[in-house]
């Protein structure tokens, strides 16, 4: 890596570096000469650096990355976030920082300072409130390595403690606003490359993004600028140790489909001397490092999360270094949250048992079931813990809830209900299961639900489903429900089309949308169904039943077969010779014709003249023996 000139006298020529080396805190002074300079450059990170000392080590702070401990921090970025009020963290973060302090002599390095440094922070954090957190951290470090005795710094030694307060005055769902303030106390050890000489503060502005950018996977977006103010330290050589611009910014994507979630972060800290800003050299750095974060439970009440990074510097600026490795262990206690009752075991005599009696095994109920007014599930939807982040092995659960909803018309509009247990606060409670059900009303989205069919809602822990204050009745509460809110009839004549596609509320990408079958198109298909296999059927059976031997099978439309007549001999044919000629059939009588019935006569006594009406004429007298045809 080159390393840039430092502004000098003219008869001093500019040269580069052999390689990248870092520089200890100073701002350089821009009228001196550099005629028979040496420098100290302190190199924490990836970058190479320039800066001159005096005779003898230096009592400054070339630290690049300061943890803060705060909610989910990223070692050396603050983070604009708390948790719950009263949420605590404490923690450890060890770095070991390769060449922190080399010198130079005219911009070529003659050797160094300070070859290793393992260095330790001690931290704490307390959020006092859901916008407000209060922090203090205890550094400490080892110097040890050096080829110039002069400068030389080794051994154990205290660095400067720190204690800090950050303010978020603008919170939502994915973005904060936060301001942040901090102060070292001069408790270093001296001459040491450890700590300044005199009180030095700074005070920021901090952003916080948080964005879904696929399924299952998150990304936090953190930017902070803040202003350091100290007592000037005169080197006695090319620059000034003074008042500082501090930048810095951190990717993390937070993969939640993992067993473990596992969070992959990207962090860059640099910082400006204000005295000589943009100029290069000493004054000016720039860091680069990045890892892995690993949240797990570790107690009923307790998180620890692992943080495993790396880097160096990619300028040159005091407090770079050739290596920067970090590991840290920080520990989180969710506030609220009641411990596990105590259990006093009792011991009895055991009960004399009846002989057991052989039940009857009772099946086991539907894993969905869709009742009046509700989808019942039989398994408990499971997510990481402290988080809405779905668990893996629930997810084929979510999409049979979803194949419920999709083959039912009659659904009108469903609510997700979020409840939790009573182990934290109210506040955090209400978050957590509303985020939860919020987290399930995506997926099912994501499963082809149309989004105006759900909603979503959190109920917190003032809806229990069983009494208790142990982990066997929180378990329960700890539940999401569906509920149907609204249904269609049987009478509706025009049914909803969702469509086959929407947008999803969250991002803007488009989803597949399913339209349930109406109940008159299911009873269609079932009666196509039912006649399909009616006419299978009988053709299977006329293809697999043959007539039987002498059986007469009826074909509709054949003509019926003819009878036979009986024979007659021919009348031409002679009676052999001493045969009787037959005897004549006796002729039959032929039936006499039928005589037509008589008409029936008229009902009165003969004498009788009556007058029968008939519709359309007069009436007349009946003649004596004549019928009389009666009107029907």
């Amino acid at each position: 890596m080159s390393h840039p000139s430092r502004r000098s006298d003219a008869a001093t020529p500019a040269t580069c570096a052999p390689r990248a080396v870092r520089t200890v805190p100073a701002v350089r002074a821009v009228a001196r000469g550099a005629s028979a300079r040496r420098g100290l450059v302190g190199a924490l990170a990836l970058v190479s650096s320039t800066a001159l000392a005096q005779q003898g080590p230096v009592s400054a702070d070339p630290e690049y990355v300061h943890p803060r401990f705060g909610a989910d921090a990223v070692p050396g970025v603050p983070v604009a976030k708390a948790d719950v009020r009263n949420t605590v963290r404490w923690g450890l973060i060890l770095q070991y920082e390769r060449n922190p302090v080399t010198g130079y002599r005219l911009d070529q390095e003659v050797g160094v300072i300070v070859g290793n440094r393992l260095g330790a922070h001690l931290g704490v954090s307390w959020d006092f409130a859901e916008w407000g957190t209060a922090r203090a951290v205890i550094p400490m470090a080892v110097n040890w390595q050096s080829q110039f005795p002069e400068f030389a710094a080794e051994g154990f030694g205290m660095g400067d403690i720190s204690l800090g307060l950050q303010f978020l005055p603008f919170r939502s769902k994915h973005f904060n606003l936060g301001l942040y303030g901090d102060v070292w106390f001069p408790s270093g050890r001296s001459q040491a490359y450890m700590g300044d000489p005199g009180v030095r503060g700074t005070g920021g502005v901090q952003l916080l993004g948080m964005v879904g950018i696929a399924d299952m996977v998150t990304m936090d977006v953190v930017g902070n600028v803040g202003i350091v103010g100290r007592q000037v330290v005169d080197t006695r050589q090319d620059f000034d140790h003074g008042p500082e611009l501090n930048v810095s910014e951190a990717l993390r994507f937070r993969l939640a489909w993992l067993p473990v979630p596992v969070a992959i972060v990207q962090a860059l800290v640099t910082r400006i001397g204000l005295t000589a800003p943009f100029q290069g050299a000493a004054e000016n750095g720039l860091e680069l490092y990045g890892g892995v974060q690993v949240p797990v439970e570790i107690a009923f009440n307790t998180t620890m999360t692992v943080d495993v990074m790396a880097g160096r510097g990619a300028t040159q600026g005091y407090g770079t270094t050739d290596l920067r490795v970090i590991a840290g262990l920080t520990f989180l206690r969710n506030p609220g949250r009641k411990p596990r009752p105590e259990v006093v075991e009792i011991i009895r005599p055991p009960p004399v048992l009846p002989p057991p009696v052989e039940e009857a095994v009772a099946e086991d109920p539907p894993e969905v079931q869709r009742l009046a007014d509700q989808i019942v599930i039989r398994d408990p939807i499971e997510f990481f813990v402290d988080t809405a982040n779905i668990k893996p092995e629930s997810l084929p659960l979510l999409q049979k809830v979803a194949d419920v909803i999709n083959e039912d018309a009659r659904i009108k509009h469903l609510v997700i209900e979020g409840h939790a247990s009573e182990e934290g606060t109210y506040e955090y409670n209400y978050e957590l299961s509303k985020s939860r059900a919020e987290s399930i009303y995506k997926q099912l989205i994501l499963n082809g639900v149309a989004p105006r069919r759900l909603s979503y809602r959190g109920m917190g822990e003032v809806v229990p489903k069983v009494q208790g204050n142990d982990e066997e009745a929180w378990k329960f509460n700890r539940r999401v429900e569906f509920h149907i809110v609204a249904q269609y009839d049987e009478n509706t004549l025009e049914w909803p089309d969702y469509g086959q596609s929407t947008q999803l509320p969250w991002t803007g990408d488009t989803s597949r949308v399913v339209t349930p079958k109406s109940p008159d198109e299911i009873e269609r298909e079932e009666l196509r169904k039912f006649y399909e296999e009616q006419r299978k059927q009988q053709a299977r059976d006329n293809f697999e039943e043959p007539a039987g031997d002498g059986e007469e099978i009826e074909v509709e439309g054949a003509p019926a077969p003819e009878t036979p007549a009986p024979e007659t001999p021919a009348p031409d044919a002679a009676a052999p010779e001493g045969a009787a000629e037959p005897a004549p059939a006796p002729e039959q009588p032929a039936p006499p014709p039928a005589e037509p019935e008589p008409e029936p006569e008229p009902a009165f006594d003969e004498g009788d003249e009556e007058e029968f009406e008939f519709e359309g004429r007069p009436a007349e007298p009946a003649p004596e023996g004549d019928t009389v045809e009666q009107p029907q």
